[in-house]
């Protein structure tokens, strides 16, 4: 889990910009300049030009204020959260998906969501809500559970998908027979998979068999987002096993990168489980 952080200066491994050279091109008259100006910025440099950083938020183009939103969730600065807050109501949707995800990277794990991101949730663009809700999960905000939940007749399967996801996380048993209804009810792969997700995390490991039969779905959307959460369930033992066989043999017949990069990232995330459980099982 990542810890919230500021504007304080960190080791970077990129050749720094000089400051001078930054503040130059944050306040270029060339949306081009400030772009790569954002772009160039690392934590050392960032406490000399954050007041400039701020100001790109309320640039008159779009490309600029998404540039700054980036930046800004890319270094997790905490001092730029009421900024950010303010921008949740820009009239971009870019602009706005771009501020609920540096949101989450900065309160990653903080357990306190803002209601400003909360009311994301009904926003008119369905990435703003896919986003909002990835955000609000990495956030871990239990009180924002009911939310989630009003907002599970999405019109968007991926949206809820996501929601169905979030809720496994921060959900309690007690929401397991809702899940279940939902899955009874429910026509499209991509939102079943975040029901299978949600209902495994809550504890319902019976759901294995179904989730796994979903890396035979001919959306690959479908296929990448199970891989992706059989790398981060806590599997037993035999699971991880069956799992990791099951994507190796996906990752050999595929021919969509997505799906290969999605099958890589599942399968070291289950070797990282299989450490892990080695190691607990010595250690008894």
């Amino acid at each position: 889990m990542k810890a919230t952080a500021s504007a304080s200066p960190r080791p970077s491994s990129k050749p720094a910009t000089p400051a001078a050279d930054l503040l130059r091109g944050l306040q270029s008259r060339t949306v081009r300049e400030r772009v790569e100006a954002l772009d160039a910025l690392d934590r050392k440099s960032l406490p000399l030009v954050l007041d400039r950083v701020l100001a790109n938020l309320s640039h008159r183009s779009a490309v600029v204020r998404q540039a700054a939103a980036d930046c800004l969730g890319r270094l997790e600065v905490a001092e730029a959260v009421p900024a950010l807050l303010a921008r949740l109501q820009d009239a971009s949707s870019d602009v706005r998906c771009s501020v609920a995800e540096a949101l989450g990277s900065i309160l990653d794990s903080s357990g306190k969501c803002p209601p400003e991101l909360v009311a994301l949730l009904s926003d008119e663009d369905e990435f703003c809500r896919l986003i909002s809700v990835e955000s609000i999960g990495m956030i871990g905000d239990r009180k924002v559970l009911d939310e989630l939940w009003m907002r599970m007749d999405d019109t968007e399967p991926l949206v809820r998908r996501n929601l169905a996801a979030v809720i496994g996380e921060l959900g309690r048993r007690s929401d397991r027979p809702r899940l279940r209804r939902l899955l009874k009810e429910e026509t499209a792969e991509v939102a079943r998979a975040g029901i299978l997700e949600g209902l495994y995390e809550l504890g319902e490991t019976t759901v294995f068999p179904q989730l796994l039969q979903l890396l035979e779905s001919d959306d690959y959307l479908v296929q990448c987002f199970v891989a992706n959460a059989l790398g981060e369930l806590a599997l037993t033992p035999e699971e991880a096993v069956t799992a990791t066989d099951r994507l190796r043999t996906l990752r050999k017949k595929s021919d969509s990168p997505a799906v290969k990069e999605a099958v890589n990232a599942g399968l070291q995330g289950l070797r990282r489980q299989q450490t892990r459980q080695k190691r607990q099982a010595a250690q008894r």
